[in-house]
């Protein structure tokens, strides 16, 4: 039986996420005669967030029924002997992917954090396989691993499901405390994210020569230790990056950073619009070349995630006109 020991709550909240612009690629949409690019309005709104609730019972991991277990898992931990961690409090991390820094620090991060401001000592639980980076990320946020596939019993958090934002309007309460490892070499204040697999440029080389006459500096975050992507996160003052999973380092940031975000026009979302929001942050949209059958994948057969890994052609007359929405000038 549960036993509920203790809770904690954040109160309701606000995210005001600002008008904005998205700019497109040249189409004849916009002129039958002669391709134009548009300049897309998109309109403010804000998102009214609940109490989020953090609670403490006494028993297993095993009570707040977590849905990322196989069936293989799922009868290893009926017949294994649950693990008992005294003198800790346990945060069972094993409901989401620990392979995606996005999902990491966005839908695991910030209820962990104010477990960690709540309550003092938390272990967090992952799975027996869990990535490097995985158990990276919670070292680096404070807190020990603990690997397993076993129930572990002990004061087991149950918090709130902060996925889909439900902590947008904390995140700087609760990212900018965190202390990182400045690495040996220093973070550009424009940065260019670039990427080398899925959802690559297209038109990279044109982009990068127009955009170092604006100061930026190319970076992979695929070549880069964990600290040093949230140091330059936490830095940086302007960021082009293409949409993925890299972007979420800056909910690190201290800058007021201003975010221009590279899409396939198949799969515009507005998950970092409004991280940049929250953040304090100002944000716009470029969208790529339209493939032929757009329309047809996506409104027709609703295929939201059709486009989501494919490379992208930027205009460079778009990113120019994105650069100036943002007051970012030459150098």
């Amino acid at each position: 039986m549960q036993i509920e020991e203790k809770s904690s709550a954040k109160p309701e909240s606000t995210l005001v996420v600002a008008p904005s612009k998205l700019f497109t690629f040249p189409t004849r949409l916009a002129d039958a005669w002669v391709p134009e690019g548009l300049e897309v309005h998109l309109p403010g709104y804000s998102l009214n967030r609940p109490p989020l609730v953090l609670s403490v019972r006494t028993g297993a991991t095993n009570s707040q029924q977590t849905s990322f277990r196989n069936l293989a898992r799922s009868l290893y931990a009926k017949v294994a002997p649950e693990i008992s961690i005294p003198g800790t409090h346990l945060f069972d991390a094993r409901f989401d992917t620990d392979g995606n820094i996005a999902h990491l620090l966005l839908n695991v991060g910030p209820a962990l954090l104010h477990s960690k401001e709540t309550f003092g000592n938390v272990t967090v639980i992952l799975k027996s396989t869990a990535s490097a980076m995985g158990r990276e990320t919670y070292r680096l946020l404070g807190c020990p691993v603990l690997t397993t596939d076993r129930d572990v019993c002990g004061q087991v958090i149950v918090p709130p499901d902060c996925r889909n934002g439900a902590y947008q309007a904390w995140y700087r309460a609760l990212f900018s405390p965190i202390e990182i490892a400045e690495p040996c070499c220093s973070a550009p204040e424009r940065v260019f994210l670039s990427r080398k697999g899925p959802r690559r440029l297209v038109n990279e080389e044109q982009v990068e020569q127009t955009l170092a006459r604006y100061g930026f500096h190319k970076v992979y975050f695929e070549e880069i230790p964990l600290p040093q992507k949230w140091w330059i996160g936490r830095n940086a003052k302007a960021v082009v990056g293409i949409h993925g999973a890299g972007l979420a380092s800056l909910v690190f940031n201290r800058q007021g950073v201003k975010l221009l975000e590279l899409f396939h026009p198949g799969y515009v979302v507005n998950l970092y619009r409004q991280l940049t929001n929250a953040i304090g942050g100002t944000w716009c949209g470029v969208a790529g070349q339209m493939p032929a059958g757009i329309v047809r994948e996506l409104d027709v057969k609703g295929k939201a995630r059709k486009f989501v890994y494919s490379p992208i052609r930027i205009d460079i007359g778009s990113l120019r006109s994105a650069l100036e929405y943002l007051d970012l000038s030459p150098l």
